[in-house]
């Protein structure tokens, strides 16, 4: 007797409706970094990806979901040289909702992950 649950998993492209459990399953991922950057309650922390833009809400060519019975599990996004991918929008004045300190360290984040990514010949 297997203890295993069989998973029939689909790779599928994004749509735009995965957008929170996307979120959902990045807080769950990595809350311990996103913690780092600010404390919010767990049912806080998908919205605030969401506001600051970190989990992208834009489908394009390379933007996967993993899913299973009708649930996301996994997410992906191949890069290949000149793809095109949207950048995401940064609106200081969500991110300002959280507090002034917690806008710096976000905006300091992501230009160490840009900078870092051009280093590597990897752009966004």
């Amino acid at each position: 007797m297997s203890i295993y649950k069989t998973l029939k998993i689909t790779i599928r492209d994004y749509k735009p409706e995965d957008h929170p459990q996307i979120a959902k399953l990045s807080d769950t991922s990595f809350r311990k970094d996103w913690n780092k950057l600010v404390k919010l309650p767990d049912n806080d922390m998908a919205l605030f990806l969401i506001d600051v833009g970190e989990v992208m809400p834009y489908s394009f060519k390379g933007y996967l979901v993993a899913e299973n019975e009708g649930e996301i599990v996994g997410v992906m996004i191949l890069k290949w040289a000149k793809q095109k991918v949207p950048k995401t929008k940064f609106k200081l004045s969500k991110v300002v909702h959280y507090g002034l300190y917690t806008a710096v360290k976000l905006m300091a984040m992501r230009a160490c992950r840009c900078t870092r990514r051009s280093k590597e010949g990897h752009w966004h």
